[in-house]
């Protein structure tokens, strides 16, 4: 029997058809990026809060490594919205998250997404 992969690479797709490059990482949250693994594909409507652009999946995973600051290109976990959240500028947050992976290479792609733009998140 082979062990899960370390690393989960996906792409996210804006309405513009710009599709941007992420890693999810086992290591960063274990169970919240296996249970990510196991409901793709996942879309939903873009919410924007401070430096960042999220959408609402209906997951419940706990917090396991709780924290309120990110960098541009993270991608996190907020469990009390059970959200997967992309980090468009560094920001701190007033909601700890689970950082669980990143944008490969971000470039702007979600800057011009609005509220209620449909984000695609699916297997690369």
């Amino acid at each position: 029997m082979s062990a899960a992969p370390s690393a989960l690479r996906l792409a996210l797709t804006a309405p513009s058809g710009a599709a941007v490059a992420c890693t999810l990482k086992r290591h960063l949250s274990p169970a919240t990026v296996g249970l990510i693994a196991r409901s793709l594909p996942i879309s939903g409507r873009a919410h924007r809060l401070g430096g960042m652009v999220y959408i609402r999946t209906g997951l419940a995973s706990g917090l396991q490594r709780r924290r309120t600051s990110f960098r541009r290109g993270d991608v996190a976990f907020w469990p009390q919205g059970g959200c997967v959240c992309f980090a468009l500028a560094d920001t701190e947050t007033a909601h700890a998250m689970d950082l669980i992976g990143g944008m490969d290479r971000y470039a702007g792609e979600l800057d011009s997404v609005g509220a209620g733009d449909v984000l695609a998140l699916a297997a690369a």
